[in-house]
């Protein structure tokens, strides 16, 4: 595996991180376990879990999901995605 590969690999494993991180936070301002997303979302707690120790990717209808579960939008997620990212 040459280094650029290995690099973007590390890089999306670093936004993985991040948004887990967000997703977390996120969460917590709203005073929500994530038992509460789990019912507000539809999405399963063990996956909610995984996604905030940043051990899997959302797609985009997971994302859709989370966003609607805490009462924001996918825009104001990935911006705070953006931003810890240009830190």
């Amino acid at each position: 595996m040459n280094v650029t590969r290995k690099n973007k690999r590390k890089e999306f494993s670093n936004l993985q991180v991040e948004f887990g991180r967000i997703l977390s936070s996120t969460r917590k301002e709203r005073q929500m376990t994530q038992h509460d997303l789990e019912e507000s979302s539809g999405i399963s707690l063990r996956m909610i879990s995984d996604l905030e120790r940043g051990l899997l990717q959302p797609t985009l209808t997971t994302l859709v999901k989370l966003a609607k579960g805490l009462n924001t939008t996918t825009v104001i997620l990935m911006q705070k995605l953006q931003n810890k990212i240009n830190k």
